[in-house]
């Protein structure tokens, strides 16, 4: 294995572990949501907007190491 193929797949298993992360912050908000009712929406709102920009980082910082990840794959196939 090359050192691009190890870069690769560091970048891959990072993608994936913030892919997982944002993909379990997402359903707890959901399952958050489905718990509070329509008076308490009001003071829940810091909390869920907190979490709704925790979820948009961790699906950007997902995308720019997939992103990397096809790159580095591009390439090593070259």
């Amino acid at each position: 294995m090359g050192p691009l193929q190890i870069s690769g797949l560091i970048c891959g298993c990072i993608a994936l572990f913030f892919a997982l992360v944002t993909g379990l912050t997402y359903f707890r908000i959901k399952k958050f949501i489905s718990l509070i009712n329509e008076s308490q929406m009001e003071e829940a709102m810091p909390i869920i907007e907190k979490q709704r920009r925790r979820v948009y980082g961790y699906l950007v910082a997902s995308s720019i190491f997939t992103l990397a990840t096809i790159v580095l794959s591009i390439i090593n196939s070259i």
